[in-house]
């Protein structure tokens, strides 16, 4: 037989009543108190919709035996640390407690949502629904049913944990993160990058040390190579030397002027440090055009307009400068005062090759110059420390500041995020971690974060069908919540 009471409504206050009956002794048997311990709790469905929590469970009573003036008390709770929610109770009785309660409309608990007889060797099912509002210290609580004896008189004979339904409004946990060890680099090429903008006499391309911020120039430059050259785990292979002349002036002369003050530079390294010239390789734009169009076209300026239809035009680089001249006055003067002297200057690139290493050098490595490390090295540092440590998440934010645009750099660094709780970064690296299966098993973690159940259930279907097994684990963990 199943009694069926499906009652959804508001939380009413469920403590403990002692009844004001006649008096009678109390000589519970051990027997008696494991009667209420019997019970079975199956089919039981706890989900949190909106600001809403509802319980459901079924009561099988199929093994309890109680005595007739007996009665026992269930009632389920939501527990999170010190914070307890009881939610109105399943009185269960024997024949002649039932029928005093019909009689006299006392039970042991006030306003209980279930009162029922017990026929005990009879298969009995009593059904529980039961919705309360939602409170955030809910979240990772845990749902669980206690149980009170109940004796002839109606006092409360005992109180225990009789079930628990485990993690009821839990975020699920160890959810499965898919990880991607990135490919070894099989030569790690590396390079710095930098600009020199020296001043040179007019027409000349003779390096005067304390010309201008000549001095502060040449330092930078210096310090880039050192950082480099004395580095004993890299090897430089080339330095590329690209010198820009303005537009102001002749293309030929300005061409001369490139390419020669390029060469000065050259020179000057050469005699500073002992490199191999054949690492050297220069080349020189007479007038830099193109980076004058690129600060017009991003810039507010005089005859901007003009200046822009001049130069898109089919001109020669001398007979373009003469036109804005004449035809944008203003913005010429402009572009000679306020752009043209900027553009004056020597591009340097320092390519090198950098060593492998193993463990022990590469946790020392990341600390000082991660950017000689590749994202495989990285992993086996973040990989020799316990999975979510500070250590752990410290390597894969490195990682991704380093490869701000690689797609394994993001991917891992977003499920580490996940790990921690860093919402707002973990979704920051995820619009960066391609559209694989593993960046879809990411965004379901994130939802499952978010507590949006259907978004992360979506991802992880789509990972599922795709093949990634760790994605079905999660769907299975979240579907008991929908």
């Amino acid at each position: 037989m199943k009694i069926s009471y499906q009652i959804t409504e508001n939380l009413l206050g469920a403590f403990m009543l002692m009844l004001a009956l006649p008096a009678s002794a109390d000589n519970r048997s051990a027997n008696e108190i494991q009667e209420g311990k019997n019970i079975q709790i199956i089919n039981k469905v706890i989900k949190k919709k909106g600001n809403k929590v509802s319980v459901q469970m079924d009561l099988n009573l199929d093994k309890v035996m109680l005595g007739s003036n007996k009665g026992l008390v269930y009632t389920p709770m939501i527990v999170s640390g010190e914070d307890t929610l009881k939610m109105p109770a399943v009185e269960v009785m024997g024949r002649k407690r039932y029928i005093y309660y019909l009689r006299n409309q006392q039970t042991a608990t006030p306003n209980p949502l279930v009162v029922a007889q017990r026929n005990n060797k009879k298969p009995q099912t009593i059904h529980y629904a039961y919705t309360v509002p939602y409170s955030s210290w809910m979240k990772n609580s845990q749902m669980l049913v206690a149980h009170d004896a109940c004796g002839c008189n109606q006092t409360l004979l005992d109180e225990g944990i009789l079930n628990s339904l485990g993690n009821a409004l839990s975020t699920p946990d160890k959810l499965y993160h898919a990880y991607i060890e990135p490919k070894a680099e099989p030569i790690k090429r590396r390079q710095e990058n930098g600009s020199a903008k020296l001043n040179f006499p007019i027409n000349k391309w003779d390096i005067v040390y304390y010309l201008g911020n000549n001095a502060s120039e040449l330092e930078t430059i210096r310090k880039t190579i050192d950082l480099v050259k004395n580095d004993q785990d890299v090897t430089i292979t080339s330095i590329i030397l690209h010198g820009y002349a303005s537009p102001d002036g002749r293309y030929a002369n300005n061409e001369k002027l490139a390419h020669n003050r390029t060469q000065a530079l050259r020179n000057y390294l050469l005699k500073t440090y002992p490199i191999d010239q054949k690492l050297f390789a220069i080349t020189s734009t007479a007038e830099d055009w193109e980076g004058t169009r690129i600060f017009v076209e991003n810039h507010d300026m005089p005859a901007k307009e003009q200046v822009l239809s001049i130069m898109n035009s089919n001109l020669t680089p001398d007979e373009t400068e003469k036109a804005i001249a004449s035809k944008a006055g203003e913005g010429f003067r402009y572009l000679v005062k306020n752009v043209w002297p900027g553009l004056r200057r020597t591009d340097y690139t320092i390519k090198y090759d950098v060593k492998a290493f193993n463990l022990e050098e590469a946790r020392k490595v990341i600390k000082t110059r991660p950017q000689k490390l590749s994202l495989q090295e990285m992993y086996m540092v973040a990989q020799s420390y316990p999975k979510g440590s500070d250590e752990f998440n410290t390597v894969f934010d490195i990682a991704v500041r380093m490869y701000p645009e690689d797609k394994l750099a993001n991917l891992n660094a977003a499920y580490a995020a996940i790990e921690r709780g860093d919402k707002v970064s973990a979704e920051k690296y995820l619009k960066k971690a391609g559209n694989g299966v593993e960046a879809d098993n990411a965004r379901g973690c994130l939802a499952v974060m978010n507590e949006d159940y259907e978004t992360a259930k979506t991802f992880f279907e789509k990972a599922s069908a795709a093949g990634l097994k760790g994605a079905q684990e999660n769907l299975e963990k979240i579907l008991p919540i929908l």
